[in-house]
């Protein structure tokens, strides 16, 4: 009896180390805003690439992928979610424009970990994208606007 106790004290620290390393990890992992930004990112990705980005949907994934230290408001995300869905609605965007485009708002969703200059960098290649599938310059303006705000809000 003498002999198996510590082996039963060895096992459930064992079991418990282990239990905090995967929590630790999984911890970790939520408190990456890169790896937040990249998962929503890919799952707007693919709805600009089905064509599938109406101003309802850009309102549910902004508020879904606004998960910083601190968000931008509400009407924020709404006005951007607007004035991208009225620049891309009805449209499939192809591969690499709809990444570039996802990106960016990623990142005005969220821009935790990110530098001036990588917030200019998406924004910058947000409004290429709306440029190359011929949106108009007043709604290139409404985006570029909306995403300044956002921006600002989470400073």
């Amino acid at each position: 009896m003498a002999a198996s106790l510590p082996r039963r004290t060895a096992l459930v620290i064992l079991a418990l180390a282990m239990c905090l390393c995967t929590a630790g990890g999984a911890a970790a992992a939520a408190a990456d805003p890169s790896a937040d930004r990249d998962k929503a990112s890919e799952k707007l990705r693919l709805k600009l690439a089905r064509g599938d980005a109406s101003a309802k949907t850009l309102k549910e994934w902004f508020a879904e992928a606004s998960k910083g230290r601190k968000p931008p408001k509400k009407a924020t995300q709404e006005a951007l979610a607007v004035a991208v869905a009225d620049a891309v609605s009805d449209r499939k965007l192809i591969l690499s424009e709809a990444q570039r485009l996802s990106d960016g708002l990623a990142a005005a969703a969220n821009t935790d970990g990110l530098s001036k200059a990588d917030i200019e960098m998406k924004k910058e290649g947000t409004l290429e994208v709306l440029e190359q599938v011929r949106a108009p310059e007043k709604q290139r303006e409404a985006v570029s606007a909306a995403f300044d705000q956002a921006v600002k809000e989470q400073k």
